[in-house]
């Protein structure tokens, strides 16, 4: 995934649709038009630029057959760009609700953001150790956050922000010098959340610092 970069706070709404455009496409299309292989392949690939080596072992398939799974998929994706109704720029609402699960830590809260159809993926850059597969749908999607969630023994603290054009949240750690602890972006569409993309990774994370510093 990108690394977060912190942005103004007044996006140019254009600029976000710049930015999102490549990403927005591959998802939506995966979702809706990929068999699961495949869509599994092209974000893998494409969004967390994972080399096609890992993206085998990843999928339990030999690195010339995870060729095979993205190039279809990229067809598939040439075909199919037409709009796409996820909201641009994403709903802030919903980031500042999933700013309130995530400090309350309420799994309940969390769940009900989601939609039917989301889907989410972390990156964890080799250094975090989590799971290098996307998930797909409302329950294992919350199944992976109450997990994560029971898991977290420190407080943590979330702040809306502006990152690479778009809302979305930064997680701190207050215990731990409000250390970044994760970036999480967003698509949204009628209320709710219909992608989650995570950034765990330190090495991406550690020009998030200086938020905490700022925003005090």
């Amino acid at each position: 995934m990108p690394t977060p970069e912190l942005s103004a706070a007044d996006a140019d709404p254009e600029a976000a649709v710049i930015l999102r455009d490549d990403v927005r496409f591959a998802v939506v299309v995966a979702l809706q038009h990929l068999p699961p292989r495949q869509r599994a392949a092209l974000i893998l690939h494409e969004v967390l630029d994972r080399p096609l080596a890992g993206v085998a072992r990843a999928l339990g398939t030999s690195p010339s057959a995870a060729k095979q799974l993205v190039v279809r998929a990229r067809r598939a994706l040439a075909a199919a760009r037409v709009h796409t109704n996820v909201d641009v720029p994403v709903d802030r609402a919903v980031v500042d609700r999933l700013v309130h699960a995530i400090e309350t830590r309420s799994v309940e809260a969390f769940t009900a953001l989601l939609a039917d159809d989301v889907w989410g993926v972390t990156d964890g850059g080799g250094r975090v150790r989590v799971s290098t597969k996307p998930v797909f749908g409302a329950r294992a999607v919350g199944r992976l956050w109450a997990a994560a969630n029971g898991r977290q023994v420190l407080p943590v603290a979330a702040r809306a922000r502006v990152l690479n054009g778009e809302p979305a949240v930064v997680v701190t750690l207050p215990t731990a010098g409000d250390a970044a602890m994760a970036s999480i972006h967003l698509e949204t569409r009628r209320g709710r959340i219909v992608a989650l993309r995570v950034v765990r990774d330190p090495e991406k994370l550690a020009n998030l610092e200086l938020i905490a510093a700022e925003a005090g």
